[in-house]
């Protein structure tokens, strides 16, 4: 069952399982697609089937600051359900994603209904924490350099054949850089022939 590939639902019984699938949708979207835009009321939650999001803030000037990226098997968009406060942030695909929606709704009512999901949530909760604090450490504390060919790494996990399909500048806001820098890295990297560049795309050497 495609929900107890999901922490928050892996104690459930099959029959369980399904009686909740029946409440979700299955909907599936295109790279850079805005998912939740912060600041807006929160009427769903979303589980990633397959494919990967980034998760930002805008400053005044309109730059992205990213708080991290989740992937397969993560849930979107669950804290702002919880306190009933608008959204905090903006969410939008990095690769095309299939999602599970669940309304506001139901996703109180489950939870009321299976103790042990509330939980789970808790847990989940203060792991998304740890990972937004070890983001936060590792802005501050690793050169730019560095970060890039981190941020790299970690990204072939959700790109086919580590072909990293993302603009220098998505790029540039994902690690926390100007765009002019991150070329000037990118353009080093491919030199030492870590990757190599294309159009819009970074394919990493592993």
């Amino acid at each position: 069952m495609i929900l107890q590939n999901f922490f928050l639902f892996k104690d459930l019984t099959i029959p369980e399982a399904e009686a909740i699938a029946q409440f979700t949708k299955q909907q599936t979207y295109p790279p850079r697609t805005l998912l939740i835009e912060q600041g807006t009321a929160a009427d769903a939650v979303f589980f990633v089937l397959e494919g990967s999001v980034m998760i930002y803030r805008l400053t005044e000037e309109g730059e992205e600051i990213s708080l991290g990226i989740l992937g397969t098997g993560e849930i979107i968009g669950e804290m702002a359900l919880i306190d009933n406060q608008a959204r905090s942030a903006y969410v939008k695909t990095l690769t095309t994603t299939t999602l599970l929606v669940l309304s506001n709704k139901e996703f109180h009512r489950i939870i009321e209904d299976y103790p042990k999901i509330a939980l789970h949530l808790l847990y989940s909760l203060t792991q998304r924490v740890r990972k937004s604090d070890e983001h936060l450490e590792t802005t501050i504390t690793e050169n730019l350099s560095t970060r890039t060919w981190n941020t790299l790494n970690i990204l072939t996990q959700y790109f086919p054949d580590n072909e990293i399909a993302l603009t220098h500048q998505e790029l540039a806001s994902i690690v926390g850089g100007t765009r002019a820098r991150i070329t000037e890295i990118l353009n080093k990297l491919e030199e030492n022939n870590r990757i190599t560049l294309s159009q819009r795309k970074i394919k990493v050497l592993l």
